[in-house]
């Protein structure tokens, strides 16, 4: 195989845009289930695989049909709940995880609170992490703050990460933003790092000479930048001794296709890098980026290769397939893969199962890993029903905390699970 490979992390680091942001339905599971697989020796000495059951979800939802509450109750190890809360725009604001050796009665393990920009929703500016020590909530983790900066028209200038570090938050990574008429020229990456004296700060990559295929000057990151609302047409990447020019051509569907030209660090090269959309009609969604290389010597060409990183995915967001490998084009070795084989209810279409395999290198086959199992479907946009309890049927009812409860009360809500049917219910 060839030895030579282009400097990928600034080659392809930003072409994989998944497009999962089909709206799925609100048919969501009550209860999922999650097996390892694991292959025994039996007194034949005949090796048999087997599923073993590692955890059990109990959920509640919302009826936007985002999660409220897990349950999990892990057959090894007892029993946690994680309590989720949303802003108004459907971003997790915080979430609660307890811990149970009973499942009855649960104390507190660890917190997590985000905010988000105005404008970006879905970008945290502030993220803080708690865990629950000596009866008291102790700030530890990942905590940051991202500071954005804009100027009068709106455009972020900078994009400051700040994490907590003896009690404050002290910057550590940064992104500059240089305008002119209105629209981003140079985007610049700088880094606080420790030389064994002291910390000082070390300029990363930076994109200059930017043409704009579209923009709206919200950027706060150089990842992604060939896709979205912030589409490069043609810039130069440059970071330490590696320097590449690329121009990039756009379809109606965002597919892409980018010419790079330059030098990774020790070759001169010319690369190509195609991006489609939706390649799999098996897929609900997919995409396969291909980075073909020419690394040259004296103007000619001496060796070529070839990286692909694909993904195709289910109208649920199930992994159909996600692989990366690396070769000539003719000749290609999987480096990392992951593929997925669902099984879907034949009346109403939602998954019931699904079954994960990784990829033996050696044996150059899938093997299976994970199994998950979903059931109890019901339809969360629904709401609360009123309902009268009958003694007579096979009836479970869970508080909203997810604990069984044996005996409801009138006048509560409870999550009432009968058979495959699952749905809140306000007991009279």
């Amino acid at each position: 195989m060839n030895s030579k490979r282009p400097n990928t992390s600034i080659i392809a680091y930003n072409c994989i845009f998944r497009n999962l942001s089909k709206k799925n339905p609100l048919w969501r599971p009550a209860t999922e289930k999650v097996y390892f697989y694991e292959e025994i020796v039996d007194d034949n000495g005949e090796v048999k695989g087997e599923w073993n059951l590692e955890d059990t979800y109990t959920l509640t939802y919302d009826q936007q049909g985002r999660r409220i509450m897990e349950l999990c109750e892990n057959a090894f190890d007892g029993f946690s709940k994680n309590n989720y809360t949303y802003d108004a725009n459907g971003m997790l604001s915080t979430e609660l995880t307890e811990v149970s050796e009973d499942g009855q009665k649960f104390e507190n393990s660890t917190k997590t609170e985000r905010s988000y920009d105005n404008k970006l929703t879905s970008v945290i500016t502030n993220n803080r992490q708690w865990i629950w020590i000596d009866n008291d909530w102790n700030m530890a983790g990942n905590c940051y703050q991202r500071i954005i900066t804009r100027d009068d028209a709106g455009n972020i200038t900078t994009a400051v990460i700040a994490v907590l570090l003896d009690g404050k938050y002290d910057p550590t990574r940064r992104l500059d933003i240089t305008y002119a008429d209105g629209k981003a020229v140079t985007l610049k990456e700088s880094e606080l790092t420790y030389d064994g004296i002291e910390y000082k700060w070390v300029d990363g990559l930076t994109i200059s000479d930017i043409v704009w295929n579209k923009t709206n000057g919200q950027i706060v990151s150089t990842e992604g930048l060939f896709a979205g609302d912030n589409r490069i047409a043609s810039c130069t990447m440059t970071d330490e001794d590696v320097s590449l020019h690329y121009t990039v051509t756009y379809s109606e569907d965002g597919a892409y296709v980018a010419n790079v030209t330059g030098n990774n660090g020790t070759d001169d090269l010319t690369a190509k890098i195609v991006y489609e959309n939706d390649y799999d009609p098996e897929a609900y969604s997919s995409y396969r980026v291909t980075t073909t290389s020419d690394f040259m010597e004296g103007g000619e060409v001496v060796e070529t290769t070839v990286e692909i990183v694909e993904g195709a995915y289910d109208k649920w967001g199930n992994i159909l397939l996600e692989q990366a490998s690396f070769g000539d084009g003719e000749f290609m070795d999987i480096e990392d893969r992951i593929s997925g084989k669902p099984v879907y209810d034949p009346e109403n279409g939602y998954p019931i199962e699904q079954t994960i395999y990784e990829y033996d290198y050696e044996l150059m086959e899938d093997y299976p890993a994970l199994r998950y199992t979903s059931e109890g479907y019901f339809d969360a946009s629904a709401g609360i029903d009123d309902v009268t309890v009958d003694t007579d049927a096979p009836v479970e009812y869970f508080n909203l905390q997810g604990i069984r409860v044996a005996n409801p009360s009138a006048g509560n809500i409870y999550i009432r699970r009968q058979g495959a049917k699952t749905d809140k219910v306000l007991v009279k």
